[in-house]
């Protein structure tokens, strides 16, 4: 499938502190996944996040340094059905849908999610997800 298997999937929150406050943790995250010393990769729906915020030409470099060393992983039926399926679940009570949708992702690949997302820690409560802060 891939020529380097994710072992990782970055969350939007870690792309957007990188470039509006060049926050140390997502730096040093993104450094990493350039070296190659993790596989890093996105959910195409936090590639939709990241892309219809983006305000001017500044920012969009700093998205495609940032994202360019990540595998875009698409969300396919298996995804959709068990992000529905967490998202009726905790319906009202913190997870959005990207959040589910990385989830699912994350638990079909069995990939560590980078976030400071607190929602995630509610998921891994039904997921079989791994969450580390950066």
């Amino acid at each position: 499938m891939w020529s380097a298997t994710p072992t990782h999937i970055l969350d939007s929150n870690l792309f957007i502190d990188h470039v509006k406050s060049n926050d140390d943790g997502a730096k040093k995250i993104l450094i990493q996944a350039g070296k190659g010393e993790i596989f890093a990769s996105i959910s195409a729906y936090t590639k939709f996040e990241l892309w219809q915020g983006i305000a001017n030409r500044d920012a969009r470099r700093k998205y495609e340094w940032a994202t360019s060393p990540c595998r875009v992983i698409i969300i396919d039926d298996q995804i959709a059905t068990r992000a529905a399926e967490l998202f009726h679940k905790y319906r009202g009570n913190g997870p959005s849908p990207g959040d589910v949708i990385l989830a699912a992702t994350a638990e079909k690949y069995d990939l560590i999610i980078y976030t400071r997302d607190n929602d995630f820690q509610l998921l891994a409560q039904d997921a079989r997800i791994t969450v580390r802060p950066y």
